[in-house]
């Protein structure tokens, strides 16, 4: 069974709920709160140190020379059946995905602070705000609200594994 975690509410409606600062601020400490479940793992069950330990779930090759060969048995004989921290009772994959979530959770709440510092930066109108409102013979924008729908697409990419 796979981890899967999201920052978007389960009860969001299809409605588009835009924050003012306050809101979005206060939007982003919870979704930090909510994010602190999943890194406040005393590491993760399986792992003593579970960002250090993501290294140890690679794909192994399916052809090797000689020479290479009996050295990745050997090291695959040590990662999984060494006494280094690792559950037995835990398969591999559960391993895998409680790293992954874990890694991820630290990069969505690393996200969440960054966004929440940088309000001035995602509501600044643009020289290409302007001159798409001259070019539309519009008035500039005025910013001062953003979608909480896409406030957490962003966020839920970095959940997901999604961010570019």
């Amino acid at each position: 069974k796979r981890i899967e975690f999201s920052v978007a509410p389960m009860q969001e409606t299809s409605d588009t709920v835009y924050l003012n600062k306050v809101a979005f601020e206060s939007h982003l400490d919870d979704v930090v709160v909510m994010l602190r479940k999943y890194t406040s793992l005393e590491p993760p069950s399986t792992l003593p140190h579970a960002l250090a330990q993501l290294r140890d779930f690679e794909e192994w090759k399916d052809e090797f020379d000689d020479s290479t060969e009996k050295n990745v048995d050997d090291t695959k004989h040590m990662t999984l059946d060494s006494d280094d921290g690792y559950d037995q009772s835990t398969s591999p994959g559960q391993a895998f995905d409680e790293c992954t979530v874990f890694y991820r959770s630290l990069l969505a709440s690393s996200a969440a602070e960054h966004l929440k510092a940088n309000w001035d930066q995602l509501t600044e109108v643009t020289s290409a705000d302007i001159d798409r409102a001259a070019i539309e013979d519009k008035d500039p924008p005025i910013v001062n609200e953003l979608s909480r729908t896409k406030i957490n697409a962003v966020l839920d990419s970095f959940c997901n594994g999604q961010c570019r």
